[in-house]
């Protein structure tokens, strides 16, 4: 995967602290390769909902309770929020019923 970095200097190979490093630096990408796919599927559902004909509004209030509970994205209650108000500025009454009960909005 690093296969381009090289450690010119050979007292860094034997260093614990630069291993922890290095270890922690891949623990940091695996975990950013699985939300970008997470938000990808999360797009894709979005697409399939869309492609059946409901109203973008659903589409939006289904993202928006996907990001509330940590389906398919990392759980973000403000981006929740965000989908969940687009739909309900637009009628879709499930979205305003989740909006009431989550954040307490009318």
């Amino acid at each position: 995967m690093f296969s381009g970095v090289k450690i010119r200097h050979s007292a860094f190979m034997n260093s614990s602290n630069l291993q922890k490093k290095i270890s922690n630096l891949l623990f940091i990408a695996k975990l950013q390769i699985i939300e970008v796919k997470n938000v990808i599927k999360a797009l894709l559902s979005l697409r399939k909902v869309t492609s059946l004909r409901l109203p973008a509004a659903a589409a939006q209030s289904n993202l928006g309770i996907n990001y509330y509970n940590g389906t398919g994205v990392s759980q973000n209650k403000e981006e929740a929020k965000k989908w969940l108000r687009k739909a309900a500025n637009q009628g879709y009454e499930n979205a305003k019923q989740y909006l009431k009960k989550w954040f307490g909005e009318e």
